[in-house]
């Protein structure tokens, strides 16, 4: 058998979370707008005989949040105006990714019914960034020393990527039709953001 190819997930939402609280004296306001989309394409399927048993595919998503937090830190007029600290970022997510698995039975190798050894890895790149909208006053402080030219603050908006290879490796005897006796090793990655 060749093998069957899917494509298992897809999803595009865009949304808003406002809330806040009724009360002048202090409160937070946060206007969130979310835009996502992902993509996963799979093909599956079985070679040598039945004995190999794979998995192979492709992954795709991207995600940005647009984030407004106006925060009125006192407001109690006529006596104390308000003060106001608003806060505007948009943070990215562009991931990209290929991966493969494979089941090898290893019952007529060792005339041991039901071994078998399993390999999968994962390569993955992703792109995540961070950029300051206009109305933030949040970081005065930072602000003042990006245009003083302070070493310290040299940029706002960041941007990073990450790579990495995740891989997992087992070896299984599935003793009977309940009991499956398994050993594993595996490493996975999760990389960093902005928030």
């Amino acid at each position: 058998t060749f093998g069957t190819f899917d494509n298992i997930y897809y999803r595009n939402s865009d949304a808003a979370d406002p809330y806040g609280t009724p009360f002048s004296a202090s409160g937070v306001y946060t206007d969130i707008v979310n835009d996502q989309f992902s993509e996963e394409i799979q093909l599956a399927g079985s070679a040598l005989d039945g004995r190999l048993k794979y998995t192979v595919g492709l992954f795709y998503a991207d995600d940005e949040s647009e984030n407004h937090i106006l925060d009125v830190l006192i407001d109690l007029p006529p006596s104390i105006p308000a003060t106001n600290s608003e806060f505007e970022y948009t943070t990215t997510s562009e991931t990209r990714a290929i991966y493969g698995q494979g089941t090898y039975d290893l019952s007529d190798m060792t005339s041991i019914e039901g071994l078998a050894v399993t390999l999968g890895a994962r390569y993955a790149e992703e792109d995540v960034g961070l950029e300051i909208g206009p109305r933030s006053t949040f970081y005065p402080a930072v602000v003042a020393n990006l245009q003083s030219g302070n070493p310290f603050n040299e940029d706002l908006d960041q941007e990073e990527t990450y790579k990495n290879v995740s891989w997992t490796a087992r070896i299984e005897d599935q003793l009977n039709a309940d009991t499956l006796l398994y050993l594993g090793v595996r490493r996975a990655y999760r990389n960093g953001g902005y928030n």
